[in-house]
């Protein structure tokens, strides 16, 4: 048990880092805002609000400093194992070994490798664009009980989110309201097809027979509201979010 605040945020962090998965999917609306130290009705005040910013960052896919492709491309073919190849052609040329062909072979292996290389890394920047623009813009959130709408950056864990029909989830957050929710959420399981699935802010007491991404009780960052209405307390942003740990794998 965390002795003090300072305390507390450094084991949340440790789960973070670990990848744990909130276990708030077992309690009830109450047992869910009192843990997340927050209010069903009223959410959190905004001096909270920012305080908890300072704290989990702004909700947004945290990205490596941006080099410049001929950096990119260059560093491919100095890599330790690319360093090696290079060796061994050069060794083929020398007179006493005299293996032109087999040098020729090896240094375009080198090559083509380290194009390969930076394509896949151009790729893969890519996903991450397309993986941020699932992102909702705006967010509709109670704060000292008013219901405004802001800049889905600015969402904090223990925020209590508006969602309705059309509406995109701004933040991995678990339902504490819901009337005929149901939720399209291809965009995280990878279905080619529709993934739509009914929602509810029922405890579940049988955890293990739900997969994490589809918990009748929790919504996630990048999926779609397709029907009804909602409430709910955000409890992942940013990189800990699912989508923000996908990106991160990406």
């Amino acid at each position: 048990m965390a002795r003090d605040e300072q305390a507390a945020v450094r084991a949340l962090a440790h789960a973070e880092e670990r990848g744990d998965p909130a276990s708030y999917v077992n309690l009830t609306d109450e047992q869910v805002a009192f843990e997340l130290v927050s209010d069903l009705t009223r959410g959190l005040t905004g001096a909270e609000a920012e305080r908890r910013l300072g704290i989990h960052g702004h909700n947004v896919f945290q990205r490596a400093a941006r080099t410049p492709w001929v950096v990119r491309l260059g560093r491919n073919f100095v890599s330790f194992f690319a360093v090696l190849l290079w060796v061994a052609a050069i060794l083929c040329f020398l007179p006493g070994v005299a293996m032109p062909q087999l040098g020729v072979a090896i240094a375009t292996v080198t090559v083509v490798n380290g194009f390969f290389a930076f394509f896949q890394e151009m790729k893969a920047d890519r996903a991450v664009e397309a993986l941020a623009r699932l992102l909702a813009p705006r967010a509709r959130v109670v704060r000292d009980g008013v219901e405004r709408e802001v800049d889905a950056r600015e969402l904090v864990p223990g925020d209590l989110i508006v969602l309705e029909e059309g509406d995109l989830v701004p933040a991995d957050a678990r339902l504490v309201e819901a009337e005929g929710v149901e939720v399209e959420s291809a965009s995280l399981t990878g279905e080619s097809t529709s993934a739509r699935r009914y929602k509810s802010n029922q405890p579940i007491l049988l955890h293990g027979k739900f997969v994490w991404i589809e918990l009748p009780n929790v919504v996630f960052a990048g999926s779609a509201l397709v029907r009804g209405r909602g409430r709910a307390i955000v409890f992942g942003t940013g990189m800990q979010s699912e989508i923000g740990r996908i990106a991160g794998l990406t």
